[in-house]
């Protein structure tokens, strides 16, 4: 072979294996990050509710159950001072 056609081969061959590597890490990666993609969207689907959330929500159901109590307490004192008072109260 002549150096020319050595040289000609080797100037188009090169950045075509270059090239080809470059495709080949690109597709691994790509596949890598849709893989950990997933698993973070599967951890996320796990949960029952963002942690933040539930404990808001937790907080908010003391809270009510705080306002029931009370409002009972209340109902049994207007009772009582209705029937103390002999009042009709509706």
């Amino acid at each position: 072979m002549k150096s020319d056609t050595i040289l000609s081969v080797l100037m188009w061959g090169l950045p075509i294996v270059f090239a080809s590597g470059a495709l080949y890490r690109s597709v691994t990666a790509t596949a890598d990050a849709i893989e950990i993609a997933e698993i973070s969207l599967e951890e996320h689907e796990n949960l029952s509710g963002h942690p933040i959330t539930e404990i808001r929500i937790e907080k908010i159901q003391e809270d009510q159950q705080e306002m029931m109590e009370e409002q009972k307490k209340i109902m049994l004192n207007v009772s009582a001072i209705c029937q103390a008072t002999g009042a009709d109260c509706r």
